[in-house]
């Protein structure tokens, strides 16, 4: 217990500061809002009558979002969005589970936490083994001293990262306890899943019962759309019969017109005279990496070399000719993927596509450089390398194997590592290198330098709008919402000024990211709280990403829509349902053309199609043949063999078979595996699914639109 007693010391503390923080945050928030949809009640919503109070989910989602930044993973609006509703799903999901596991006494103690977490001390929970802080950068294995020192670092009152890790750590344990306990309860139910002998014995039967037919096939299209008539009585008829089949959430559909900030041939010139007058400074360098960086370059200068297609992902076409070039040439300025650039080759060199070596490890700390270089000087002078590998590496692979390391690949090693192996030193060579954990020793014992490389600085400037290009985009989109005040002037306005109306249609309370546009909650947001035809009373600005890109645009929106939760209407759904009421007509058609044929080739003969055959017809599975058509198949088996069925209307046309022969599954030998395989399925979804399921079937009620501002 004394890892986990250790993580948990001021924990609480700690949990219970970062809240306040963000509770102050929040209610500041509150008190400052406009009248924008501000905060007006604090509930996010409620789970079967018991309210979530908004800044306790805040609390939670911004907790999820800080663990993702601590990580070292970027967190755009598109992230953050995306662990606000995962918060809001963890919430929901605990206050069901919770009340499920106090009726059933469910829970996991902390010995259980210590097993789960670290097991005996090597099979520790895998998303510990997996986590490149707890491995050891050369090996990729779980190095239980990296642990240790992360524990350690929770009260080291030197560490500025002390609070951050115990708060990761924090989380990390709160998610494990979460999923042991689902897992558990999952378990509890899933021992309660029992598959009785008959419906074994059916499932066996409705599998392996075969018939082999003969059927003709009318397809829908043999009848025109303008050989049948229908109406809207038609498709309301429809809708009620198939009501279950029809609903829908509650939905905001708006329409828009963009207005793209896009760089100006000012703005163009402006970063080509940018990049022009550094060129002399870059080829001038050197400290490259630096200059670089201060350059404000969307292109890090890192000191490796490059292959040509590594070259050409950072050059472009221009990759060619820089590639051949004579070391210390400098070209630019030149356009590539929507930046100017300029590009020095600094070097260039053979490098071996892999190498066989062998190290000797160290973990870094104040006396292991010169461990090390005692170490060298040993096997300078004739000491065995194998055996003080053997002896003396903190690496358990090269400890293990005498140092030798086998052949390998650049992108295996530390960069540090395959520098020296690669590119700094040749066959033979024997070197000290230090990474940000570890010292090695590094002899290169094969390697064949056939593959030429470069080391290359860029200096790239994605080409953007400048502020006076923003506001000029800006000003044109105010002056079009303040003169359009309604959904009818936006669009008469946008059709004179060769404006382009798009539609955002269908989307629920919570979107974020509309397909088309971007990520624009605060769209969302307006949508719901304004009315039919209503114009938005703020320009918009919205990112859109395209690979690596990010381009804006402001837009100006109208709500054109308002759909109810419940069944759709029939304008809601009206080019499915004319679907669904054509083929039902052209049923008719059909029926009525086959007439009172009375053997299959009456039937193909009064419709002009021919008799095809299928056979191993099963009840429950699609069939080759047929395809997936669950009428038809029901129908195969309550006829008689060497009897017609009546026509059929199935999903793609009108169906008559003739049943030739039905083989009966008979009795299984031994249901104990249909059983097993029955059961598994159930199982599998009860210890997965059931949370989700508890979900669907609670009474929630989800308010956080309600209380967002847009």
């Amino acid at each position: 217990m004394a890892v986990i007693g250790k993580i948990r010391q001021n924990v609480g503390l700690l949990v219970a500061v970062i809240a306040v923080a963000i509770l102050s945050f929040l209610f500041m928030d509150a008190v400052s809002s406009s009248n924008r949809g501000g905060p007006q009640a604090q509930a996010a919503g409620t789970v079967n009558g018991e309210e979530i109070s908004y800044p306790a989910y805040e609390a939670r989602a911004q907790r999820l979002i800080e663990n993702q930044r601590n990580q070292g993973r970027p967190v755009d609006d598109r992230t953050s969005y995306s662990m606000r509703e995962q918060a809001w799903n963890q919430y929901v999901q605990e206050m069901l589970a919770n009340s499920e596991y106090e009726k059933l006494g469910i829970m996991i103690t902390d010995e259980e936490m210590e097993q789960i977490l670290l097991g005996d001390g090597t099979n520790v929970h895998p998303q510990i083994a997996s986590a490149p802080l707890f491995q050891n950068p050369e090996t990729k294995q779980f190095d239980r001293s990296r642990l240790e020192q992360y524990v350690a670092s929770f009260s080291d009152p030197n560490n500025p990262q002390a609070a951050q890790n115990r708060a990761i750590w924090k989380n990390f344990e709160e998610s494990v306890l979460r999923s042991e306990l689902q897992t558990k309860y999952g378990k509890l139910v899933s021992q309660a899943v029992f598959i009785p002998d008959w419906y074994a014995k059916q499932d066996y039967a409705n599998k392996n019962t075969k018939a082999n037919i003969e059927y003709v096939h009318i397809p829908y299209s043999t009848i025109t759309d303008g050989d049948i008539n229908y109406s809207d009585s038609d498709l309301k008829s429809y809708l009620r019969k198939h009501a279950s089949e029809y609903d829908q959430e509650e939905s905001r559909s708006v329409e828009y017109v963009s207005f793209p900030i896009k760089a100006s041939a000012k703005d163009t010139a402006q970063f080509k005279k940018l990049v022009t007058s550094n060129i002399a400074a870059l080829k001038a360098s050197d400290n490259l990496s630096s200059f670089i960086k201060n350059q404000g370059s969307d292109i890090d200068f890192v000191d490796t070399y490059i292959t040509k297609a590594e070259l050409t992902a950072q050059v472009g076409q221009l990759a060619d000719s820089l590639f051949s070039a004579a070391e210390n040439t400098t070209v630019g300025p030149f356009y590539d993927s929507g930046a100017y650039k300029a590009a020095r080759l600094v070097a260039r060199t053979n490098a071996p596509d892999s190498v066989q070596f062998r190290q000797i490890v160290l973990r870094a700390s104040p006396t292991a450089r010169k461990k090390m270089d005692s170490i060298k000087a040993l096997i300078d002078g004739g000491a065995d390398f194998g055996a003080l590998a053997s002896e003396l590496s903190e690496d358990p692979t090269s400890k293990a194997n005498s140092g030798d390391m086998g052949y390998v690949t650049k992108g295996s090693q530390a960069v540090e590592v395959a520098n020296a192996i690669f590119y700094d030193n040749r066959q033979g060579a024997r070197t000290v290198v230090e990474t940000p954990g570890s010292i090695h020793l590094v002899e290169i014992t094969k390697a064949v330098p056939t593959t030429p490389v470069v080391k290359v600085a860029v200096l790239s400037r994605v080409i953007e709008p400048s502020d006076a290009t923003r506001n000029a985009v800006f000003g044109k989109a105010q002056r079009f919402a303040s003169t359009n005040r309604s959904l009818d002037a936006l669009r008469t306005s946008a059709e004179k000024e060769g404006l382009t109306v798009k539609t955002l249609a269908d989307f629920n309370k919570n979107a974020y990211d509309h397909s088309g546009l971007g990520v624009a909650q605060n769209l969302t947001t307006w949508a719901y709280k304004n009315s039919v035809g209503s114009v938005t009373d703020r320009v918009f600005e919205v990112e859109t990403t395209t690979g690596n890109r990010i381009s804006s645009q402001y837009i100006v929106a109208a709500l054109a829509g308002v759909k109810a939760a419940g069944t759709a209407s029939v304008n809601d759904k009206r080019a499915e349902l004319e679907g669904k009421v054509k083929n039902a007509k052209k049923a008719e058609k059909i029926i009525a053309k086959i007439g009172s044929a009375a053997d299959i080739q009456a039937v193909a003969s009064a419709v002009g199609q021919e008799v095809k055959t299928a056979n191993d017809v099963s009840f429950s599975t699609p069939n080759p043949t047929l395809g997936n058509e669950p009428k038809v198949q029901a129908a195969i088996f309550g006829t008689d063999a060497n009897q017609l069925t009546k026509p059929i209307a199935g999903e793609k046309g009108v169906y008559v078979v003739k049943v030739l022969t039905v083989t009966d599954a008979g009795e299984a030998a031994d249901l104990s595996a249909t059983k097993t395989t029955m059961a598994g399925g159930v199982k599998r979804a009860a210890e997965f699914n059931l949370l989700q399921t508890l979900s669907k079937a609670a009474d929630v009620e989800d308010n956080r639109y309600k209380v967002r501002t847009y």
